[in-house]
Parts: structure tokens; C-alpha cells; sequence
């Protein structure tokens, strides 16, 4: 019984990607205040985390306690309520827990299926309240979405772009063109054709539109953006190169946030439909499987109509560290911790999580193990059980053969922070800045690329149907080309798209 409770707090903070996300905010806030803030955010999880530890160990009392010292921090946090309601219910004091469980819900907890699965709230089940509460879900989760997208609204200045799509229930908040943002949701459902056929089965029947909490996505402009990252991390999340934040997926609020129309808005998005999967299973997987899986659609290219993962800067970097024998141990990273893996060595623990999925899904073996996994989570949260069942081998083996493999994968072109490119050979004709987020804007064209119809300022959006929409997209696709090859580069030119016949050049 008193498992619950931990997962429902994990659910809004530990996954988290990569951190709380507070919503962008029309300016920087004084230092004072973001200090303050920062500070009552950090207090907040503290108090929580130990409320959860008070749980788990039986001191009832003590988890009241702190949940109550929480509220008054946050007193409209959603999840303290609720995490309030099932400690209060467990106690015994029914009346108070149906009355914290209505006040979560008016303030946004909308996640049903983990009210519905929760034991601590076992005496409240077969109550008339609750009753109404689960009957009553769609017309509750259309109002909680319908708010929340109102107060994201209030937050932007004119000039941002407003939509929502039923299906996929998602609200976007979109700093860019209406054309644009049209393009974005195509991807994405591109991206949930993708995830629910290879991974995430549950999300067809009922599907997303019926059963799924709105989410709302903002594509906020590059100042918007700054004073979210600053506002929600602290300074450092603009200042650092290295520990730049590129967006988030929150859970309790449902708000994605993404600074490019690329890698980060696919990752988030898919944290977004992994999220719906967990609640849906009642589980919550560890976090080498949650950015593992969410950085395998970073890169990819569309065959045929269909989205299939490539090999990345990503797996570029395990390749190296193959070569050198450096892999970290599959069992050690299944085990990490959440702070462990974003804080330890991160980008090489991101780069083998995500390279050890397209390992399995070139060999055919992604969706049996995801489907292995779901199955028998109890028996080994961490997956690997399920990895060996699905490969027949054991772990160790399974090691050498995942070092090996990434050993002979291709050196894929990439994009370095520095803003330099490696193993690039061939040009466009054009010379490109990354832009901000869309895709690259071309700066200078060469006679060749002029007289094929590009121009400086157009910004480069896909090259024959496969998203360019970052430098490493740009530069891995445009890798795979030879000299005298022509391809089809789109591009928007102020208000229109266009498709241009290009040769490509060597450089």
C-alpha cells in the first residue's frame, strides 16, 4: 500500500524532464525574487521527499506533518493535495481526504487512471463522489485543459499563434507562423504513429482524445524562452554552454515547453506519450528507459512514409567510447537513480541509453521488449530481465554484442557546440546560420545555389521529406548526399513555403 504514494510523487519530479517546468514569464523576475522562488521550489521537494520517506517507513504522522509544512510553500500544488488526500485516507479521516482530493482536482490533478489504481485511496472507491469523479473524467479533463491553455495564453504577447489538435490532445502556444506550426504537428503525429505502433500500444484503444489529460506545448520566442529557462533553473541554465536547457515535459502541470522545433521538441513530446503509457499501465520507468526511449526520435529519417531512428552525434559518441572499451556497464545504468544519471557523466549516459534502443530496434527487438517489460515490470523495473528474455542471451553477453555493434556503426556528420562541423564533405552552396529553432537560415549563397533558387534569409526546414530542423539534423542529412546528387530543399521565405530543386556540391 504504501508503494502508491511514492510512485504518485515521483511521477511529478523525479521524471521530470529535465527539470519542473514554471511556465515562461513576459520578462526576466529581480534576483531577489527568482532567488526566493528557487528556494521555495527546492524547499517544497525537500519537505515532499521526505514525506515520502516518512510513508514508506510507516510514520504516518510524520508524512502529514510534512505534507502540511509543503502546502505552505505551494498551498495550490495539485500533487500535495493529493498525496495529502491519500495520507489522510490511509489515517482513516475520509471526509478530509474526499475534500483534499476535490481541492487537488480543481487545481489540476487530473491523472485518473493513478486514482482509480491508488490503494491509499481504497476507502474512497466505491464512494459517490469518487464515482462521479471517474464518470465524469472527459468533461473534467476538457475544462482543466481549456483553463490551463487560457492561463498560457494570458502569459504571451501578441504575435504568438494559438491551436490545438483533438487527437492528439495538445494545445500549442507557438511563437512562430501558422504554417509553421502546422508542419510541427504533422511530425508529431508522425512521431505518435511511430511510438504507438513500436512501443506504446495502449495509447490507441481508448485513444489519446478520449482517455488523456491536454497537454499544452510552447514554442515560445528566443526571449521567452530565456526568461522560462531562468525562472524555472536558475541562471545557470542560460549562462553554461555545457548545462544549457533546452526544454522540459512536466507531468503534474502537463506543459512542454521547447526551444527549437527539432531534437527537443521530439524528445519532450515523446516523454509526453510515455507519460500517458505510464498511467495508463499504472508504472513508472526508470530514467535511463525514459530518455533512452525519448532520444531515439531525436534523430531519424521518413522511408516510405514511416519514421525510422538513425544513427546520431549520439551514437557517435558511444562509438567512441566502445572503441576504448568505456561503455558503462547496461546493469549499472539501468540502476541509476535520476540525479545520478543527469548529473554524472550525463551526456555519455544519454548517448548509451539512447544507442542501446536503436541497437534493439535494428535488430527487430524494440517492440517485443517493450511489450516483455510492460508485462512483467513488477518482477525487474529496471528492464533488463526483459532484455535478456527478448535477445536470449544474458546481460553480459549482450554487452559485448551492443559494444561491437556500436563499434561498427557509421561516423555520422554532426554539429559541435563549439560551432564547428565535422565530417561534413558536401554543401548546398550555401552558408547557414542555426537559427532559432525552426531550422538553419541561410546566410550567403554561391552563384550555383542562387541560380537554383535559394536565398539568403530562407530558412531551411527538410531536404527531400527529412527534417532539418536543427544544425546536427541538417548536417547528418545532409552527410548522406554525394556530389551532382540534386535534392529537394524546403524552405519558408517570410509568409511562403517553397520546395527547390538544389544540386548538391563538395566542399
Amino acid at each position: 500500500m504504501r508503494g502508491s504514494i511514492r510512485r504518485c510523487v515521483l511521477l511529478a519530479f523525479a521524471l521530470s524532464v529535465p527539470a519542473m517546468a514554471q511556465g515562461v514569464v513576459p520578462r526576466d523576475p529581480p534576483k531577489n525574487a527568482l532567488q526566493e522562488a528557487l528556494d521555495r521550489r527546492a524547499e517544497s521537494s525537500r519537505l515532499q521527499a521526505q514525506a515520502v520517506a516518512a510513508f514508506e517507513a510507516g510514520d504516518i504522522d510524520a508524512a502529514l506533518t510534512l505534507l502540511n509544512r509543503q502546502l505552505e510553500l505551494e498551498p495550490d500544488n495539485p500533487l500535495a493535495l493529493y498525496n495529502l488526500a491519500c495520507v489522510r485516507c490511509v489515517r482513516g479521516d475520509r471526509d478530509e481526504a474526499i475534500t483534499l482530493l476535490r481541492s487537488a482536482i480543481e487545481r489540476g490533478f487530473v491523472d485518473f487512471e493513478q486514482m482509480r489504481r491508488d490503494p491509499n485511496l481504497a476507502a474512497l472507491h466505491d464512494s459517490e463522489m469518487f464515482q462521479q469523479i471517474l464518470a465524469n473524467r472527459t468533461p473534467i479533463l476538457d475544462a482543466a485543459g481549456n483553463m490551463h491553455f487560457d492561463v498560457v495564453k494570458d502569459k504571451y504577447r501578441k504575435g504568438y499563434v494559438y491551436d490545438r489538435d483533438e487527437d492528439l490532445h495538445l494545445t500549442f502556444a507557438c511563437a512562430y507562423d501558422k504554417g509553421t506550426l502546422e508542419q510541427a504537428i504533422d511530425e508529431l503525429h508522425l512521431l505518435s504513429d511511430w511510438a504507438i505502433d513500436e512501443l506504446f500500444t495502449s495509447l490507441a484503444d481508448p485513444p489519446m482524445r478520449e482517455a488523456d489529460p491536454w497537454v499544452v506545448v510552447v514554442l515560445p520566442t528566443e526571449r521567452d524562452f530565456r526568461a522560462w529557462a531562468i525562472a524555472t533553473y536558475g541562471p545557470a541554465a542560460v549562462t553554461s554552454e555545457f548545462s544549457r536547457i533546452g526544454g522540459s515535459y512536466h507531468h503534474q502541470r502537463k506543459e512542454l515547453v521547447a526551444m527549437d522545433l527539432g531534437g527537443t521538441l521530439r524528445h519532450e513530446f515523446l516523454h509526453v506519450l510515455h507519460w500517458r503509457d505510464n498511467m495508463r499501465h499504472g508504472q513508472l520507468h526508470p530514467t535511463w528507459i525514459q530518455e533512452g526511449l525519448c532520444s531515439l526520435v531525436e534523430d531519424y529519417d521518413v522511408v516510405d512514409g514511416h519514421l525510422v531512428p538513425v544513427p546520431s552525434w549520439r551514437t557517435n559518441t558511444v562509438k567512441r567510447l566502445a572503441r576504448t572499451n568505456r561503455i558503462i556497464d547496461l546493469t549499472k545504468l539501468a540502476n541509476m537513480d535520476h540525479n545520478t544519471f543527469n548529473t554524472r557523466r550525463p551526456l555519455a549516459n544519454y548517448a548509451v541509453a539512447r544507442s542501446f534502443f536503436l541497437y534493439l530496434y535494428q535488430r527487430h527487438l524494440l517492440s517485443p521488449w517493450y511489450a516483455n517489460y510492460v508485462e512483467h515490470y513488477a518482477d525487474d523495473p529496471t528492464g533488463i530481465a526483459s532484455i535478456e528474455a527478448v535477445t536470449e542471451m544474458d546481460i553480459a553477453s549482450i554487452q559485448r554484442d551492443f559494444r561491437d555493434w556500436a563499434i561498427a556503426l557509421p561516423q555520422v556528420a554532426e554539429a559541435r557546440s563549439d560551432g564547428s562541423v565535422s565530417g561534413l564533405t558536401t554543401s548546398l552552396g550555401v552558408e547557414v546560420d542555426p537559427g532559432r529553432g525552426e531550422g538553419p537560415i541561410i546566410t550567403r549563397v554561391t552563384a550555383i545555389a542562387r541560380n537554383a533558387g535559394l536565398r539568403p534569409r530562407d530558412i531551411i526546414t527538410s531536404i527531400d521529406s527529412r527534417p532539418t530542423r536543427d544544425m546536427n539534423d541538417f548536417v547528418r542529412v545532409l552527410s548522406s548526399y554525394r556530389p551532382a546528387q540534386h535534392v529537394s530543399v524546403h524552405v519558408r521565405r517570410r509568409s511562403i513555403s517553397l520546395d527547390i530543386d538544389v544540386p548538391v556540391q563538395g566542399k
